[in-house]
């Protein structure tokens, strides 16, 4: 089989079962019969086990492979060992990088090395999600700082669950027009510099997800009426703000400067009245919308906003 695997361009292998569909071994045997005309690849859900020799298959004979996909199972412990430069060096046309569930070990290189690197300047998409809240992060250390030191075209970035992901390591990242930004479950919003990665992203961020973040009020509200700063940019259609506290007065700037909002999740907002706190879709955000300023100069009646169930 596979001697008849020279003309693939995507190979997707994804587990779904109890067992690995593959092994590594035979990957790398596919890999290198596919070799140049290679262009995805998918192994999602398997074990990581002896996939470094997948990347270094990868990275010598796949100058063409444009998505891979290595995302594990949440209850996985099991490292990738992973040559971030080597792997850059060999597929400089990578768009879509996932490793959502993936626990790291990035090589060790020399600094040298490292600015040797082209990164991976056609990088579009980067979903490092993490569900499992077990897991140490002091590998994940300056993983994302190498992975994207060139992408300006990124457009999605997922970092949900990174609890220690810093906003200095936001603000490294080159981006000029990022749509999709995911952090949810982290700490970034209790540092003031929030306000100015929304600042530098308010033109062109379409769905954004700061859900359960350990913040403070103030920080928080900062960025949001930073991100509800310009009526005439602001292409947001997506919002979760779940577990946060923002404040009353600045979901009323979100919904004044972010016309083209269609998804609004306040459920779990602390600093919210009790029966604003629900999610919100197309009609019923139309009626929050309407309301909400009249609402505010008086106590919210709980069942007030549940009245409305357009959605």
């Amino acid at each position: 089989m596979i001697d008849k695997c020279s003309n693939l361009a995507e190979i997707g292998l994804a587990s779904y079962g109890c067992t690995d569909v593959v092994t590594a071994k035979t990957v790398c045997q596919i890999v290198n019969r596919c070799s140049g005309n290679l262009q995805s690849l998918n192994l999602s859900r398997n074990s990581p086990k002896g996939y470094c020799a997948v990347l270094k298959a990868l990275a010598a004979s796949c100058p063409n492979l444009e998505c891979l996909d290595l995302s594990q199972n949440p209850n996985s412990y099991i490292p990738l060992n992973f040559d971030i430069e080597q792997l850059q060096h060999g597929c400089p046309k990578l768009r879509i990088l996932r490793l959502v569930d993936t626990i790291t070990e990035p090589a060790h290189v020399s600094t040298r090395d490292r600015n040797k690197s082209f990164g991976f300047p056609e990088l579009q998409e980067l979903s490092l999600g993490m569900n499992n809240k077990a897991v140490s992060f002091s590998t994940q250390k300056n993983v994302l700082e190498r992975l994207v030191k060139t992408s300006k075209k990124l457009k999605l970035l997922d970092l949900r669950g990174w609890l220690q992901l810093t906003c200095a390591e936001l603000q490294s990242v080159p981006a000029t027009d990022l749509t999709d930004l995911y952090i949810s479950g982290c700490s970034v919003a209790k540092d003031e510099r929030m306000e100015t990665i929304m600042s530098r992203w308010q033109h062109s961020l379409v769905a954004l997800d700061v859900s359960w973040n350990v913040n403070s009020e103030s920080a928080l509200d900062m960025a949001m009426r930073k991100l509800a700063s310009n009526l005439a940019t602001s292409k947001l259609e997506v919002l979760d703000l779940r577990g946060t506290k923002v404040s009353l007065s600045s979901v009323q700037s979100l919904l004044r400067g972010c016309p083209a909002l269609r998804s609004l999740n306040l459920s779990s907002c602390r600093g919210l009245p009790r029966g604003m706190k629900r999610q919100y879709f197309e009609e019923s955000l139309d009626y929050l919308r309407k309301n909400i300023d009249s609402q505010a100069r008086s106590d919210v009646d709980s069942d007030s906003w549940l009245r409305c169930e357009c959605d």
